[in-house]
């Protein structure tokens, strides 16, 4: 089986949401104190508040500091101009949240893509913000780095036209997504229940939305667990149980009684 592989360097990212949801109140906040304090920290909290007013925002994607300005990067506030002047930053951190940040604009995100097309952690941020105009998901589906093309897998409404490109991948690892992606259709599933790999195999003949027809003939497959996992499948007929019923191998038989008595 294949395994996932987070890419740490950008984890932090997604905590942001977190951390700032857990400050005090605005009420309880003097920004513009907070703002100019010589505490790196304290002016961090301030870049990552929610209710930061853009001015103060503004002031703090001036800092020397690098973890402040990722903050500013990343607050859903900061206004589109400043994201685009942080898109520049020297820093790759910096870059990085203006790439999550949903609240960039569509300009700001072409742009950055543009410049930095090449940068893993440019393109699985970019991959997976919302706000990511399709046509540079499409751009992005051409992306060399598998992790890239993971993440854009994994977006909620992913065009069914790059499920379609990527299901050709020469990467097991994208196609194998692409195999677990909901949205992936019974002509998708189909073709890649023909696939050389296993792991690829095995979440086709899960998924919900695979076609009895390829069901059947996985039913037929070499590997024990493409078997079994027809078996599981909810949507797997009568017809194909019963045959799946005296298998050679017990969890196959197992699962196929599992369900009938279901």
């Amino acid at each position: 089986m294949i395994r996932e592989i987070s890419i740490s360097a950008i984890s932090i990212f997604n905590m942001s949401k977190t951390r700032s949801s857990k400050l005090f109140g605005a009420g309880d906040l003097d920004f513009e104190k907070l703002s100019k304090s010589k505490y790196v920290s304290r002016r961090e909290m301030a870049a990552q508040h929610v209710r930061t007013p853009p001015n103060i925002l503004i002031g703090l994607s001036k800092d020397n500091k690098q973890a402040v300005r990722k903050w500013v990067a990343k607050n859903p506030n900061t206004p589109s101009e400043i994201l685009l002047k942080l898109s520049h930053d020297p820093k790759e951190e910096v870059r990085v949240a203006v790439a999550d940040n949903e609240k960039a604009s569509a300009d700001v995100l072409i742009d950055l893509y543009k410049r930095y097309q090449n940068n893993k952690y440019v393109g699985v941020c970019l991959a997976r913000n919302k706000a990511t105009p399709k046509e540079l998901l499409l751009e992005l589906s051409d992306c060399k780095n598998r992790y890239v093309l993971g993440e854009l897998i994994r977006r909620k409404n992913v065009p069914i036209k790059i499920l379609e490109k990527l299901s050709c991948h020469k990467h097991t690892h994208v196609r194998y997504h692409v195999a677990r992606c909901g949205r992936a259709n019974a002509k998708i599933l189909k073709k890649l229940s023909k696939d050389k790999e296993p792991a690829v195999r095995i979440y086709v003949a899960r998924h919900k939305n695979t076609p009895i027809e390829t069901l059947a003939n996985l039913s037929l497959d070499k590997y024990s667990w493409v078997r079994a996992n027809v078996a599981n499948n909810p949507n797997t007929p009568k017809d194909i149980l019963t045959s799946l019923a005296v298998d050679d191998y017990q969890e196959i038989r197992r699962a196929t009684l599992r369900i009938e008595r279901n």
